[in-house]
C-alpha cells in the first residue's frame, strides 16, 4: 500500500506544508487501515459464513428468553472492559 500511495501523500504533504513526521504518520496510518481491511476480508472468507448472515437478518425470536435478554449486552461489548 505504501508503494502505491506515497507519491500522492507526498504531494499532499507539500501542499499542506506538513512536516516529514506528519507525512510518514499519514502514510503508515493508510498502510494500517489497508492491512486491517484486508485482514477482515480474509477472516470473512475463511469463516465461510454466508454473506447474508448478519445481525440485521438475525431472528432473535428463535432464541430462548434468557439468551435473548443477554444479546444487547453482548452486542454492546462492555463485558470486555469489565475483565
Amino acid at each position: 500500500m505504501v508503494k502505491s500511495c506515497y507519491r500522492d501523500e507526498a504531494a499532499l504533504a507539500r501542499r499542506e506544508s506538513l512536516s516529514y513526521e506528519s507525512y510518514l504518520n499519514e502514510l503508515i496510518h493508510r498502510e494500517c487501515e489497508h492491512r486491517r481491511h484486508n485482514r477482515i476480508a480474509r477472516y470473512l472468507r475463511e469463516s465461510k459464513l454466508p454473506a447474508e448472515k448478519n445481525l440485521t437478518s438475525f431472528d432473535r425470536s428463535r432464541l430462548p428468553a434468557k439468551v435473548n435478554a443477554v444479546v444487547p449486552v453482548l452486542l454492546e461489548g462492555s463485558f470486555f472492559s469489565a475483565s
